[in-house]
């Protein structure tokens, strides 16, 4: 997720910053830097021919207007490629929490145990306690960046690893970050199994993580409020 002030304000510094030293250094319109601004003064014409009539000289401030608006245009698509590539790379340094969560949420069969009873080897709060440590990690480093913007349905990255990541899985619609991570988690797990079962494990998970996101609710408002009136207290 873009912060679009930040971006737009980036873009406007940077545009600043290149239109200053081209009115010092008039030379360097004759290098590359003069080169990427060629669309600019082929804006300069257009608009100098539907405004004077005359495309072949446009007036000083259209063609400053024509080369202000492109340079803020350019820097402004350079910034969001560049903050596409971030988010990936971001994404990325943090997959490995994943491998650990499939591991707790891909059924084993172990055969009867106590009683003939079968247990499947899988761990819901394991798996989101590994989820939240992704997201902790990834939302972490994304609130402490400039063009990147907080994720606010993941909250506070101060609780527990498994409430972090049932809070945001069970929000997981709302929240775009999360919704990515998921993505992730799905594919991996669809590699050792099915895409038919990897969509019923998914499933599975976000009514857990709404199970213990409920259940960190109320302890908290427990914690909070102190403990209920006990039937006939006064």
């Amino acid at each position: 997720m873009i912060h679009k002030r930040n971006l737009f304000l980036t873009a406007m510094a940077w545009g600043a910053i290149v239109t200053g030293v081209l009115v010092l250094f008039p030379d360097l319109r004759h290098t590359i830097v003069g080169t990427l601004h060629l669309p600019a003064l082929a804006l300069a014409v257009i608009l100098a021919h539907y405004l004077t009539g005359d495309g072949l000289h446009p007036p000083e401030v259209i063609g400053w207007s024509s080369f202000v608006a492109y340079t803020l245009c350019y820097w402004i698509v350079v910034l969001i490629f560049y903050v596409m590539g971030l988010e990936f790379y971001l994404l990325h340094k943090v997959l490995h929490h994943l491998d650990d969560a499939q591991q707790h949420l891909i059924p084993v069969d172990k055969g009867g145990g106590i009683g003939g009873a079968v247990f499947d080897g899988t761990d819901p709060q394991k798996a989101l306690d590994k989820i939240g440590l992704a997201l902790q990690e990834l939302e972490g480093k994304r609130r402490h960046h400039w063009l990147l913007k907080q994720d606010d349905v993941i909250g506070s990255l101060d609780d527990a690893p498994h409430l972090v990541a049932a809070r945001a899985v069970s929000r997981s619609e709302d929240s775009l970050t999360t919704k990515r991570l998921l993505k992730q988690l799905a594919g991996k797990i669809s590699v050792k199994t099915s895409p038919a079962k990897s969509a019923e494990i998914m499933k599975k998970l976000r009514n857990d993580a709404k199970r213990f996101s409920a259940g960190g609710q109320s302890g908290t408002q427990g914690k909070a409020g102190g403990s209920p009136p006990q039937p006939g207290t006064a």
